[in-house]
């Protein structure tokens, strides 16, 4: 009796340990790729849109102008609010007016990494500026004018409608040329023209306003779209009620695991042919010519540089600073990636991956147009080079709360810059290298 007392209490002891070991593994974790404690700062993961009004919802809504709308306006997701014209800014709506003269406007121009920077760290830009000498009294608003998908000349149209209906900017930050490169390539494969917004944003939403010309491939893969999220949500809400740290990685991963095959479906259905019917209440201009994807490349770098220029000239006209950054990512530069990061950031399956790989260095070649005409223009490639910790939150180009810290303070660094420098552009040549596989 004496001799299974005994080893009870030793199994139980060794459950405790392990128990204890996994808790901080897991506590480890979450600190380097969110740069946070656990208990402290626990997670908040979004979740995803299901079914609205009864139809599978792919989180797309048309829009006249900016083409689509993640949300809809005045919707409430999760612990998110959404504005008077579906952007995610922190329950301001547009057009913001200045109410003393004190305040500073700053817009936050691109895609979805531009829409991080100010969900994650647009107190950081704030703390930044308001810690230099010229902005210690001001009272600076961030506001946001990106969403996930966005590309130029989205960005163009934003501002000057934006500022057609009174808008007020004192600066204007333009965070992209990643969207630009590989969404634009994914059109022309689609047989869309470059210029038009995101092609595999655009056509699953078509779909869904023609669902009578819905194939039957088509419904049962939008079916199995839908049990994905609804399966990735349950362990979104499990790791957010989350009171232990190995519970967290416990469904994150999970969710993770998840989340991978979710796009595999997506990508799967966007293969599928469409057949947009005739009478169609969208119309997408098809490529002028057919181009090989050297073409395609090379023209939307063009468009990048064309549209950014337009801007400026826009903003130069109305009084507003410009700073244009190029958006840095994890297949194209200098970063070492530990065996963890390179777990979570690289795959070069991802159908991203060749198209950065590519198409940053015609990025690289079109820099030296920005200064002739006077763009302040900086390149975030080199941002995360020396940072030693987790910087990237997945294989596409996002960030943890690290790396989108290190953005907000390269962004003050800019805007600082050009206010001290008018019209100095910051282009430092780009290394030619990509990321290993390993």
């Amino acid at each position: 009796m004496h001799n299974v007392i005994y080893w009870l209490k030793v199994a139980l002891i060794n459950v405790a340990v392990l128990f204890v070991l996994l808790e901080l593994t897991a506590f480890s974790i979450y600190r380097i790729q969110y740069g946070a404690n656990f208990y402290q700062h626990p997670p908040q993961v979004e979740l995803l849109p299901e079914v609205v009004q009864g139809r599978v919802a792919l989180k797309k809504y048309l829009h006249p102008y900016f083409g689509y709308l993640n949300y809809p306006p005045g919707a409430r997701f999760g612990n998110r609010k959404y504005n008077n014209f579906g952007f995610h800014s922190a329950g301001v709506d547009y057009p913001y007016v200045k109410s003393a003269p004190n305040e500073y406007v700053i817009g936050i121009f691109g895609g979805s990494v531009a829409q991080q920077i100010f969900v994650k760290s647009r107190a950081d830009i704030i703390r930044g500026l308001k810690a230099d000498e010229r902005f210690k009294d001001k009272e600076i608003v961030v506001l946001t004018f990106a969403q996930g998908g966005y590309k130029q000349p989205q960005q163009l149209q934003l501002l000057t409608y934006f500022l057609s209906i009174g808008q007020q900017f004192d600066t204007v930050i333009n965070l992209d040329g990643f969207n630009e490169i590989v969404l634009s390539e994914k059109n022309s494969r689609q047989g869309l023209s470059i210029t038009m917004p995101s092609a595999g944003h655009m056509l699953e939403m078509m779909d869904i306003l023609n669902q009578s010309e819905l194939s039957s491939e088509k419904i049962e893969a939008l079916a199995d779209i839908s049990r994905l999220k609804r399966k990735i949500n349950r362990m979104a809400e499990s790791a957010n009620q989350s009171k232990l740290a190995c519970s967290w990685l416990w469904a994150t991963t999970l969710r993770k695991r998840a989340y991978r095959t979710l796009n595999e479906s997506i990508v799967a259905y966007q293969s599928i042919p469409s057949r947009p019917s005739e009478d169609s209440v969208v119309y997408l201009n098809p490529s002028l010519e057919p181009l090989t994807r050297d073409q395609a490349l090379e023209k939307a770098a063009d468009y990048w540089r064309d549209a950014s220029i337009l801007m400026h000239k826009v903003a130069t006209a109305n009084n507003i600073k410009y700073v244009h950054i190029l958006q840095p990512n994890q297949y194209f530069g200098n970063r070492v990636f530990g065996p963890e990061e390179s777990n979570v950031a690289i795959d070069h399956s991802h159908n991203y991956s060749a198209n950065a790989i590519e198409g940053y260095p015609r990025l690289a070649a079109r820099i030296d147009d920005f200064e002739q005409h006077g763009v302040h223009f900086a390149s975030g490639l080199g941002i995360m080079d020396s940072e030693p910790g987790m910087v990237y939150a997945d294989a596409c180009c996002h960030f943890n709360s690290t790396g989108t810290k290190l953005i907000a303070e390269f962004i003050v660094k800019q805007v600082l810059d050009a206010h001290r420098y008018p019209f100095k552009s910051h282009a430092v040549n780009l290394v030619e290298q990509v990321v290993d596989a390993d």
